[in-house]
């Protein structure tokens, strides 16, 4: 008996991954520091998750011009009312090039989760109270 080989509409890539975090992350942006949110996350996986959203270029200001990562971060760390890593540069760098010996980049586990719940926001449901 031959075995085939079937893909899914469900199967997301990777960079479909990458652009829902982005997405996620443009979300929990359009907040402000007295929503009262707060990141139950690690501080290097909200870094990743930040420098993600930073390359694809979708935080923006008022004019529609993209934000430097160091804004980002402060904009975010103000939201979510935690500490800004000294050099967030290195903090993201560092998470992204985890290669799973004690834990996977966020990335990779962010994708591994919508692969198995399709619709699911992973980043999101590291943000309390929990956003819509």
């Amino acid at each position: 008996m031959k075995h085939i080989e079937t893909t899914t509409p469900t199967t997301i890539t990777r960079r479909e991954a990458e652009r829902q975090l982005a997405s996620e992350v443009a979300i929990l942006m359009n907040h402000t520091a007295s929503d009262n949110l707060r990141w139950q996350g690690t501080t290097i996986d909200l870094m990743e998750s930040l420098h993600v959203a930073f390359v694809y270029g979708i935080i923006t200001n008022d004019d529609g011009v993209g934000l430097s990562f160091k804004r980002i971060v402060d904009q975010a760390c103000l939201i979510l009312h935690r500490r800004r890593p000294v050099n967030c540069y290195e903090v993201a760098l560092r998470a992204a090039r985890r290669k799973g010996f004690v834990q996977l980049p966020f990335l990779d586990r962010y994708h591994r989760r919508l692969l198995r719940s399709a619709g699911s926001r992973p980043f999101l449901s590291l943000v309390t109270p929990a956003i819509a």
